[in-house]
């Protein structure tokens, strides 16, 4: 089923309008219902929006006549598709990337996660200790072959007392790409950690 831009055509007879039409209308509906709501008959969430598919596209320079904004896709370096916003005058992104899973942190350093190169972001962590919920919070960033982390821990009781927490490396005893933490207090605790960032 094509759209034919040139229906209805003076050159020919009437009477093939009207199945040319249905094509086109018929096209039309299933354009408009690949993102929209579209409904036979009228009713309230008629146009509303099942999704918004994005065609990446680069940063705009300018609004057209009577808008505000544009929220659109966009490529990052790695080849991924983001969601940015702009405001007429500056370009910026909407979305973190996310990582997450679970790790044994013991006293020594290890691999929480590998993280892309010129990326930048936090790393929320937390585990059950007795009648506790031992929360962590930290900053990471990383350049072209090292993570750089930096550990914020919280209390972990109203005592505000914290005798758990992850060191986060920074300088010595980096691995690479990796994100590297290890226990002050008591060791061999398995954490859940939430990351997210983004690419320089």
């Amino acid at each position: 089923m094509t759209f034919d831009p040139n229906r209805p055509n003076s050159g020919q007879s009437p009477g093939v309008f009207p199945a040319q039409n249905q094509t086109n209308w018929s096209r039309l509906k299933a354009i408009i219902n690949a993102d929209h709501n579209f409904l036979d008959s009228a009713a309230d969430a008629q146009g509303a929006h099942n999704q918004t598919t994005y065609i990446d596209r680069a940063d705009p320079a300018s609004l057209l006549a009577g808008t505000d904004s544009i929220e659109y896709g966009k490529t990052a370096t790695d080849g991924t598709s983001e969601l940015w916003f702009y405001d007429g005058n500056n370009a910026r992104q909407l979305n973190w990337r996310e990582i997450q899973g679970s790790v044994v942190i013991p006293a020594t350093y290890v691999n929480i996660a590998a993280l892309p190169a010129n990326s930048f972001g936090t790393i929320q962590m937390w585990n059950t200790t007795g009648a506790f919920i031992v929360n962590q919070h930290g900053t990471f960033v990383t350049n072209g072959s090292t993570c750089y982390g930096y550990a914020q821990p919280y209390n972990e009781s109203s005592t505000d007392v914290v005798t758990t927490f992850i060191s986060l490396a920074n300088t010595n005893n980096t691995s690479g790409l990796n994100l590297r933490g290890k226990s002050r207090g008591t060791a061999g605790l398995t954490w859940q950690y939430r990351i997210f960032y983004r690419l320089k």
